[in-house]
């Protein structure tokens, strides 16, 4: 079955729902992807580069969920998932649509899902730093909805300890596909 990366643009309400359920967002679930138009204006890049473009449409895609009146009100996630190919599909051009946006046709669970991407801060041009599915309770916890959901969902995921998180990216776009390529 051929796999397709997709990083998804989250609010902080959308991580705890999905800390608390152990999926989210019915779907289409809007999301970034190395899309055939993609590859077609970067044909002279390899694949880990496409990701990282689609990583950083996400990104700017989560801007758009935390920015209030110019200002970051809260911490930008990007979660990224492996998906089979036959359910996310490239949305059709659009003056202003990311040439990586895709839709997914089924809902995210906690099973589907390899990373989270989470602000160091809520400012302008912090770096996102990398945490495995399995922190997700520490991911919620950074995001103060934890005592929202008063810690249902543990028995479904177990958390680890907010230890030391990743740099992933934001001016460091080593950093970033160092970390990832560990990953696969």
């Amino acid at each position: 079955m051929t796999m397709v990366r997709v990083y998804v643009p989250l609010s902080a309400a959308s991580v705890a729902e999905l800390y608390a359920l152990g999926s989210m967002a019915a779907p289409p679930v809007s999301a970034f992807a190395v899309t055939p138009r993609l590859v077609n204006v970067m044909p002279s890049t390899d694949e880990e580069e496409r990701e990282y473009a689609a990583f950083l449409a996400a990104a700017d895609a989560a801007s758009a969920l935390v920015v209030e009146g110019g200002k970051p009100r809260a911490r930008r996630v990007v979660e990224y998932a492996d998906l089979a190919a036959s359910v996310v599909s490239p949305l059709p051009a659009n003056g202003s649509r990311h040439l990586a946006a895709v839709s997914v046709a089924v809902p995210l669970t906690t099973k589907s899902l390899v990373s989270f991407h989470l602000d160091e801060s809520p400012s302008v041009d912090a770096d996102l730093l990398w945490y495995d599915i399995t922190e997700l309770g520490a991911v919620v916890e950074l995001l103060g909805q934890l005592a929202a959901h008063q810690g249902r969902g543990k028995d479904r995921l177990e958390a680890s300890s907010p230890s030391t998180p990743h740099r992933a990216a934001g001016s460091s776009a080593e950093a970033w596909t160092h970390r990832e390529a560990g990953s696969r």
